[in-house]
């Protein structure tokens, strides 16, 4: 697997917030609170890089740019520079936005390619030691490979590999196609060399995600592509677990404020209709009084729970804040919303644990002339006011209309 060192910092204005002891060894520090006695986390940043770090940092809070992998130049304690490869997450931290980075130390890699490039003489002793996984291969028949490599692929060793057919029966059959263009634009020219995430198979069956990095090399006097490969599965999916958390309520499951109000906006944009339901959890507060947090945290996973069992992938649902909540439809009326909301409030009735309550709806549809998906929100929530007016464990919808 990736061989380098990662750690993680969050941050907020370039002030750290927290820090794991990996991140700080990475720059040299022994401790982490050397880390947070910094005056600024740009100590740590190259110069000539620190306006793109910065913009960087504006556009990802501002919802102008999404989280990503990237590299910059970091400096360490002694003012080495050396590369790392960073991936950005947007968090909640403390009640306010703050940006989680995970810094993967790419040095020991970098410095194994600039030996191979100064010295030609030395390249299968250095391929055969290298971090990273070499191939060689001529229309995908391998040519050179290391141990590194095999071993990405759950071979024992060199030898097993190198009696496969070909280097395509690692790559799944609906990616060969692309994976037969790109090889041919390297042979024609049209590219000198490409860098591109891919989808493998090891030799049991499970899948695998590889950075490459592929140029045309001369091989015996005829062309032949050498590949340099990462092994980034596991970075993909500790991404892939980073955008879960940031986009989900990490008590219910269900998708957060942050995600819906994006998803929203997203659809307004597009120009789509849509409805929602406004849900408020009715005396919930006596409910965390009676019965503690852990009875209130109990009654919010069960109304999650309803409402993943009625909406199924009918309508998309989250945690609004607090107790209340929120299910959006995409070219949905009232008559379908108000059914929703039927279905949710008459499973709620039936529940027959202690810390149980009831709730109350608010239905609302955007209109034509709604500026923004707000507009179409603040009607669902004057409509679930005038449900708590009205009693409680009741629907309203913007046309005044009652359902008890």
């Amino acid at each position: 697997m990736f061989d380098s060192t990662y750690g993680v910092v969050i941050q907020r204005n370039f002030k750290a917030l927290y820090v794991d002891l990996a991140f700080a060894n990475i720059y040299g520090f022994s401790t982490v609170d050397e880390i947070y006695r910094l005056s600024s986390l740009l100590d740590l940043i190259a110069p000539s890089d620190h306006e793109e770090a910065i913009d960087t940092y504006r556009m990802i809070l501002t919802d102008q740019q999404r989280p990503r992998m990237h590299s910059s130049v970091n400096i360490d304690r002694n003012g080495r520079e050396f590369s790392v490869l960073a991936i950005d997450h947007v968090i909640e931290w403390e009640g306010k936005p703050a940006l989680q980075v995970t810094v993967i130390d790419m040095s020991t890699q970098e410095e194994a390619l600039i030996q191979l490039r100064e010295n030609e003489r030395r390249y299968r002793e250095l391929v055969e030691g290298s971090l990273q996984g070499i191939l060689v291969h001529r229309d995908f028949d391998p040519l050179l490979v290391n141990q590194t490599y095999v071993k990405m692929l759950g071979y024992s060793d060199v030898e097993s590999f190198m009696q496969t057919a070909s280097v395509l029966d690692h790559i799944p059959v609906n990616y060969q196609e692309v994976a037969l263009s790109r090889y041919q634009m390297l042979l024609d020219g049209e590219k000198t060399s490409q860098n591109v995430t891919v989808r493998n198979t090891r030799l049991d069956g499970s899948t695998a995600y590889f950075k490459l990095s592929e140029r045309l090399i001369d091989w015996d006097g005829q062309p032949a592509v050498q590949v340099s490969v990462l092994d980034v599965t596991e970075q993909l999916f500790m991404e892939e677990k980073l955008t879960y958390q940031a986009n989900h309520d990490s008590l219910t499951g269900l998708h957060n404020r942050r995600f819906m109000t994006t998803t929203l906006e997203n659809r307004h944009y597009l120009d789509q209709s849509m409805s929602c339901i406004l849900i408020d959890l009715d005396d919930f507060k006596s409910v965390n009084d009676k019965y503690g947090h852990s009875g209130g945290d109990k009654t919010l996973k069960a109304f999650a729970a309803v409402l993943n069992e009625v909406l199924g992938d009918q309508a998309f649902s989250a945690r609004w804040g607090g107790e209340e909540f929120i299910v959006c439809m995409s070219d949905y009326k009232y008559e379908q919303a108000l059914c929703y909301a039927q279905a949710i409030r008459s499973k709620v009735n039936k529940w027959g644990f202690k810390e149980a309550t009831t709730a109350s709806f608010g239905v609302a549809c955007s209109s034509d002339e709604d500026s923004n998906y707000n507009t179409m929100i603040q009607r669902a929530d004057r409509a679930l006011y005038e449900a708590k007016k009205l009693g409680k464990n009741c629907i309203v919808t913007t046309d005044k209309d009652f359902y008890s």
